[in-house]
């Protein structure tokens, strides 16, 4: 029998590439007709199928090929593309793992191997084939796009960058890798890259759902909703406009612009079950917050809580991480309350133009610092992970026993370790005074002050009811300590430790410490920045009286108030909790001390 034209495999292969299974299917079988042990049109054929969803009938034509010839590796590639499918993980690495034993050049069977370890959770298998795949040929996009997802997931994110821009080199156009890019950078904080490669990638493929809602995540979080407003306008992209993603993006609109009645009406026409899960957070803290400026506390508080509850239910909570973190703090108090201790101060000026300002969550310290960072001669750093480092770079300094021990060489790696982190965001060369702004290193100040002696304190009070209540409604990233912000008594109690750990380590470290309080700040900003430089040893600056300008040119603000920020000094956020004493009865007689002892009333 003569072999089939090249021609007519030729035309089928083409046909498939373009999506016309059926054609594929009615002139394989035509084929198969004279040519019936026809490998190749047998797993064509098979191919065309399987993206029909006809896979029963795929099957059978891999099996009647692997029958015919079971030395064909790209048969078994086919059934492990099938079971893969059909979510038989564990079947598809046999077919994968026997293709590439029939032949190990197989760089697909390779590349989908990776992907069928990485669906079963063994992400350090994965990357190990997607290696190989690399190293059959250089010049196949998929498995370096692959192995930059599996490094996003491991956190290796220099390596995730480099994977994603060889894939680009060899593929450059490929959407889905300038879309993972674009979160990488918008992840780090690079918005406007960001904004670029989202657009690059809807230029290739206008239907890319996942980079155009991306693109709308990135606009609303660099507070450009003028440019958010277009984009779902945008005729290129009506295919969207009616599904639920964008009606979320739609009342967030309305919210921002201050329609808050036309908000609250927007989010309850949302079909929640409909929401993409990663919007659903989001989403319902917009609806609370549309409730509450419409004057419905009662709803507000309950969509909040319901916000809370879908955390609670998320694959990012942890509970055991969050009781860690409790037990974590109560231990530290209870060594403040116990130990009787006596530090040698030491002769150096290490600390001197560092400043660090915490308060609890949601104390105005975003604000604080969005107004700081207009200062000439200031620079800060928001939210970075420069004490972790240093309890990193140096074992042993989880209890003040052994923080006390720290010998010269130790703090000297704390703090080559703190820099190390720092220089990748700031150059000390260029201000008088960085300011390292992370909330809760209210609970360091022992180990912050020990690496750092001479390092200064900015605290930042708000009536105690307001800050544990804003806590409750935000939507933050959990961690182990955001954890402890989903019901209002793990809020209470984290408050009162982390205050009680920072104000005995004033007492007990002799802290410098300077005192701002958020509803002063609103209230008389100018003569409460004057203070705070004063306690810096700086001088008066205009550009803080400009902090609005300042925050409509950085990126992207990485905490929950970066809306809030570019926004004139409001103050309906002071005294807020009056709304819902009711519902923070219970929070009252332990916060009462608070209140108290930051002079407010109760």
């Amino acid at each position: 029998m003569p072999n089939i034209p090249n021609a007519l495999i030729k035309s089928l292969l083409e046909d498939l590439r373009r999506g016309n299974f059926a054609t594929v299917i009615s002139g394989s079988n035509d084929l198969l007709k004279t040519h019936p042990n026809s490998i190749m049109v047998l797993n064509i054929k098979g191919v065309a199928l399987l993206n029909s969803n006809e896979y029963d009938l795929a099957e059978r034509c891999f099996r009647m090929a692997r029958k015919k010839s079971p030395a064909i590796d790209y048969t078994c590639l086919n059934l492990g593309n099938l079971n893969f499918k059909r979510g038989a993980f564990d079947l598809a690495k046999k077919n994968y793992q026997e293709a590439l034993r029939l032949n190990p050049k197989n760089q697909q069977a390779a590349n989908n191997l990776g992907t069928t370890f990485k669906e079963l959770g063994d992400l350090k298998t994965a990357e190990k084939f997607y290696l190989k795949a690399i190293n059959i040929d250089k010049g196949f996009a998929d498995p370096h796009y692959n192995f930059g997802v599996i490094q996003r997931q491991l956190n290796k994110l220099d390596k995730a960058e480099a994977a994603y821009k060889n894939a680009l080199i060899i593929r450059p156009q490929y959407p889905e890798a300038l879309n993972n890019l674009a979160t990488l950078y918008r992840d780090l904080g690079k918005t406007n890259e960001a904004v670029k490669l989202y657009n690059k990638a809807l230029e290739i493929r206008s239907n890319f759902k996942q980079a155009f809602f991306n693109l709308c995540e990135t606009y609303e979080k660099k507070n450009a909703i003028t440019e958010l407003k277009a984009l779902l306008n945008s005729s290129t992209y009506s295919i969207f406009l009616n599904l639920e993603d964008a009606k979320y993006y739609s009342a967030l609109i309305l919210f921002r612009e201050k329609k808050f009645s036309e908000c609250k009406d927007a989010c309850l026409a949302v079909d929640i079950r409909s929401l993409s899960k990663k919007r659903v957070s989001g989403f319902l803290h917009l609806k609370g917050k549309a409730y509450e400026n419409v004057g419905q506390f009662s709803q507000a508080f309950t969509t909040f809580n319901e916000m809370n509850q879908f955390f609670k239910s998320s694959t990012d909570y942890d509970e055991k991480a969050k009781l860690a973190y409790q037990k974590k703090m109560q231990v530290r108090r209870d060594e403040l309350h116990d130990k009787n201790i006596n530090r040698e101060e030491r002769q150096c000026d290490d600390g001197k133009n560092l400043l660090f300002m915490v308060g609890f969550p949601r104390s105005g310290t975003t604000l604080l610092d969005t107004i700081l960072r207009s200062h000439k001669d200031l620079q800060v750093l928001e939210e970075k992970p420069m004490v972790s480092e240093m309890e990193a770079a140096v074992s042993g300094t989880d209890t003040l026993e052994k923080i006390e021990e720290m010998k010269e060489g130790d703090i000297n790696a704390a703090q080559n370790a703190y820099f190390k982190e720092a220089r990748k965001h700031v150059d000390f060369k260029k201000s008088k005074i960085v300011v390292d702004k992370l909330p809760l290193n209210l609970a360091e100040a022992a180990l912050i002050s020990k690496v750092f002696p001479k390092s200064k304190y900015l605290f930042v009070s708000r009536h105690p009811l307001d800050a544990v209540l804003s806590c409750f409604m935000q939507n933050f990233k959990l961690n182990e300590a955001m954890s402890n912000m989903l019901e209002l008594a793990d809020i209470v109690t984290l408050y009162d430790q982390v205050m009680d750990i920072f104000f005995m380590s004033v007492d007990t470290y002799s802290l410098d410490i300077h005192v701002v309080k958020y509803e002063e700040l609103i209230g008389n900003m100018e003569t409460v920045v004057s203070n705070i430089l004063e306690f810096m040893d700086l001088q008066w600056d205009e550009g803080v009286l400009q902090y609005q300008k300042t925050a409509l040119t950085r990126d992207e603000i990485r905490t929950p108030s970066y809306a809030q920020v570019v926004q004139p000094l409001y103050k309906n956020a002071a005294y807020r909790w009056l709304n819902y004493s009711k519902e923070l009865e219970t929070c009252k007689p332990v916060l009462k001390k608070w209140v108290r002892k930051f002079r407010y009333q109760m």
